[in-house]
């Protein structure tokens, strides 16, 4: 069984987080990236994970229109979904259930929130201007939530075929 990582990342907190579980899960993880590869082959991935940054309440158009696209091969396998944000606990909670459709989010084998970065100088003016309204957002801030990380992809390894 192959596994297929789906994510878009805008300032690299998502990657890193893909790259962790590609290299957690091992032999058999791909990674794509759906800002450069808008169409990735599903043919020959039996679980795909999904997962992309939360910025004003939202997943990134490409992650959305991905699902969109894909829906009917994406109910014809194993799925997991993740997003990286700043929030904690119960708004980090509502995020994540909010940001998948709804037909996505129940078909799910897991889904979490992998905790999120901020590094003030990486982003655009806008966001920059956005971030200023976020108490405490003066600095660099790392909140990678590596017990999650490592869950999603034990969740992941479990559906695995034994060697």
């Amino acid at each position: 069984m192959k596994v297929l990582i789906a994510y878009q990342s805008r300032y690299g907190a998502t990657e890193g987080c893909a790259r962790r579980l590609a290299q957690l899960i091992g032999d058999g993880a791909s990674l794509v990236n759906l800002s450069k590869e808008r169409r990735p082959a599903l043919d020959g991935f039996d679980i795909v994970l999904i997962g992309g940054p939360i910025y004003a309440g939202k997943l990134p158009r490409a992650v959305l229109a991905f699902c969109e696209r894909e829906r009917n091969r994406l109910l014809e396998r194993r799925v997991g979904l993740f997003i990286c944000c700043l929030y904690r606990d119960e708004r980090a909670a509502a995020e994540l259930r909010s940001a998948f459709p709804d037909w996505l989010a129940t078909h799910a084998f897991a889904a979490d929130w992998l905790g999120g970065e901020l590094h003030p100088d990486r982003l655009s003016c806008v966001h920059r201007l956005l971030v200023r309204s976020i108490p405490g957002a003066t600095g660099d801030i790392s909140q990678i939530r590596d017990e999650a990380v490592r869950g999603l992809a034990e969740a992941t390894k479990a559906l695995l075929p034994r060697a």
